[in-house]
């Protein structure tokens, strides 16, 4: 990578890591997940409820 961390943060808009990005099919970012505000950090379950919305929401149950 040739440029430096900082620049790269500022590129995504966050201050720092872990950050998660979730992306639907069209590569459009639908949720972001960051560490921004450390008294409430996001959590794996946090990452897998998101995941579970889209793929109900992508995928109905037909009767």
């Amino acid at each position: 990578m040739t440029e430096n961390l900082m620049a790269s943060f500022e590129k995504l808009d966050i201050i720092g890591i872990p950050a998660v990005f979730i992306y639907d099919r069209q590569g459009h970012i639908t949720h972001r997940l960051t560490d921004d505000n450390p008294n409430n950090p996001f959590t794996e379950s946090d990452i897998e409820k998101v995941l579970k919305q889209m793929l109900k929401a992508s995928n109905p149950v037909v009767n």
